[in-house]
């Protein structure tokens, strides 16, 4: 079973942390914007966490890429930010061959 891993988004940085590590975050983390670890890395092997932003490169196309948490589905999900189509999983291509983290929807809002 993998390590449930977050990261909270307070004082314009990350602290990462697992659920048992209560001492590495503040009493009033869920005040600020909390990521939950997908289990997967970039081709890169940097940890992919909801509100990454992703690029994928065919060739000479390139395609950018919003993890989302989906609640309905209890799921991660992807959706292509340049025509807001979105993905049913990660089934259309590789993140350890083909995506790299490009950035995050805190750190980098004019990705999207």
């Amino acid at each position: 079973m993998r390590e449930l891993k977050f990261r909270a988004w307070y004082g314009k940085k990350f602290n990462y942390f697992s659920l048992g590590e209560t001492n590495k975050y503040p009493s009033n983390v869920m005040a600020f914007p909390v990521n939950q670890y997908t289990g997967l890395k970039d081709k890169n092997g940097k940890e992919i966490y909801e509100g990454d932003v992703l690029e994928y490169r065919d060739g000479t196309d390139y395609a950018h890429f919003k993890i989302y948490w989906n609640e309905k589905d209890a799921r991660f999900y992807d959706t292509r930010i340049e025509d807001g189509d979105s993905q049913t999983g990660y089934d259309g291509f590789n993140f350890f061959t083909d995506c790299k983290i490009i950035g995050n929807i805190h750190e980098n809002p004019e990705l999207l």
